[in-house]
């Protein structure tokens, strides 16, 4: 399932492709549509199903196996978004939701606006909070971004400001419409839905998407004048963005000609160069294991209802890969369209709860959810939320200084963290480790010859010197003294790993790295 999301995008390509044949849709009017609706009600569900070969995942590397767990944790996840309300006019929107997998149901309530959003988990003990950047990703109209007609520019879908950017995005969908290829195999029939239309479906394998995309590209690339009114529109937008700079841009803004001519240039020789671009035969092998099938649903209004898609695959990667195939189903319904004053989303608090910004670490998390519940069962089990691994080098020592003052002094935390050997031990900076398995606080409080990690119910503290820890009090032996050096203390990698739960594995062959992974 490497290219998934390729087949993905492509069979919505081969779908709009088959709309310019299919009797009852105008896609320009359907455009039209699109940025003039204000708000609707409606209903969203994703499923996941991949296909592992658990025999062969002993065997792979560790890398391997991590790769892995993402597919892992989807499969058999189906995620269901009921009582969507969606109001553009107010920058609102909220659903209810369950997210099913092995049996057990996850019910949630999501509620979004201005940017801001809230979200009630069963089995969470406090609402969470979301700023703006984590809200917009979670959008579930943000799922339908790459959908074209169900949400294709983001500044509609999110209510946000409409400036010269939309220009362009309007600009490209006209010229992308008009462009289309001819495809083949697309079925026409009345909608059987209560708000009619007609109901336009395409079966169709990675490669021929992928050749259909291809064309389209070639068809767009020999349109001049569609690519010289996108030039103007761009040249219009960047004088606009950058009229406040220096002088020495002046020329870009004065002789528009040349430089829409520029812009011009540089869009057909991308363009030239995407559609030439071949996949060599292994990828197109992997594509002809790839099935896409789209159905697209438009009433009789010629606004956007549903889009189903089904994209399956086998045989996608080697047999020592640990995947040999997988499905993903989406099923998205606008069951109706209203008024901007009609729909009102199911509103939360966007005050009371906690900021999920401030759940920094997968253990901070975990404290904000009931241990019996199906939550943290999914978050421990499947999502493995406190899985780390972490591939640090053996450097100088004088580096290795040199080097964690570097990211202390850039705030750069999460990055691994060096390792020098001394007297056949191998050191870290303690604090930064314990962060890096999900511990504790990253801040080092130099020229301090004590330091304390806390780990959940566990504190360990280290003293500069001292060949002892103290470990919930009582002193363990190390296998060699912390050392604090340049106001940081260092201490014995593998007895810190081991007393925060982790393993230390040093791979086959490996003179210079050191691999830590924590379950």
């Amino acid at each position: 399932m490497r290219k998934i999301i390729v087949p993905l995008l492509l069979a919505v390509m081969l779908l709009l492709a088959g709309c310019t044949q299919a009797t009852g849709i105008a896609l320009n009017k359907l455009s039209e549509k699109e940025v003039e609706l204000q708000a609707y009600e409606g209903k969203l569900s994703v499923s996941f199903r991949f296909d592992l070969d658990e025999e062969v995942i002993p065997a792979l590397m560790s890398y391997e196996k991590r790769a892995l767990d993402r597919y892992r944790a989807l499969n058999g996840v189906k995620l269901t978004l009921t009582d969507m309300k969606v109001n553009h006019v107010t920058s609102s929107w909220s659903a209810k939701g369950l997210l099913q997998k092995d049996g057990s149901s996850i019910p949630f309530h999501l509620y979004m606006k201005d940017g801001q959003a809230a979200a009630q988990v069963k089995g969470a003990k406090d609402t969470l909070l979301f700023g703006k950047s984590v809200a917009r990703v979670f959008a579930p109209t943000n799922l339908l971004y790459s959908v074209p007609l169900l949400g294709y520019a983001s500044d509609y879908v999110m209510g946000g400001t409409h400036t010269s950017k939309d220009a362009i995005v309007q600009e490209l969908l006209k010229l992308s419409l008009s462009n289309l290829p001819t495809a083949k195999g697309l079925t026409v029939k009345p909608s059987g839905k209560s708000y009619g239309g007609v109901e336009t479906s395409f079966h169709a394998n990675g490669a021929e998407l992928l050749e259909l995309v291809r064309s389209h590209l070639r068809n767009i690339a020999l349109d001049d004048q569609g690519l010289r009114q996108l030039a103007s529109v761009i040249h219009e937008y960047l004088s606009a963005e950058f009229k406040n700079q220096p002088e020495s841009f002046a020329a870009f803004y004065d002789d528009k000609q040349m430089s829409v001519e520029g812009i011009y240039g540089v869009e057909k020789a991308l363009l030239a160069f995407l559609s030439l671009n071949k996949p060599d035969e292994s990828d197109l092998q992997e594509l002809q294991n790839v099935q896409a099938s789209v159905t697209l649903n438009v009433d009789s209004n010629q606004m956007a209802r549903g889009i189903d898609l089904k994209i399956s695959a086998g045989n996608l990667l080697s047999e020592y890969s640990g995947l040999r195939g997988g499905e993903i189903q989406l099923s998205y319904e606008r069951v109706k369209i209203s008024d901007g004053e009609s729909t009102v989303p199911d509103a939360l608090s966007l005050t009371d709860g906690i900021q999920l910004n401030d759940l920094d670490t997968s253990e901070k998390l975990l404290q904000q959810v009931d241990e019996t519940s199906a939550l943290y069962r999914f978050l421990k089990n499947d999502l493995k939320l406190t899985r780390k691994s972490i591939t640090m080098y053996v450097m100088d020592q004088s580096y290795v200084l040199n080097r964690t003052r570097v990211l202390l002094a850039s705030g750069d935390y999460r990055s691994n963290p060096p390792v020098f050997i001394s007297d056949n031990t191998a050191y870290v900076p303690a604090r930064i480790l314990a962060y890096n398995l999900g511990y504790g606080s990253p801040i080092l409080e130099l020229d301090q010859e004590e330091v304390t990690v806390e780990a959940g119910s566990q504190t360990i503290s280290f003293s500069a010197n001292s060949g002892q820890a103290q470990v919930n009090g009582e002193s363990v032996e190390m296998p060699g003294p912390a050392k604090h050096m340049g106001g940081i203390m260092f201490v014995p990698l593998r007895f810190l790993a081991e007393q925060l739960g982790a393993r230390v594995v040093v791979p086959e062959g490996e003179l210079y790295s050191i691999l830590v992974e924590r379950d």
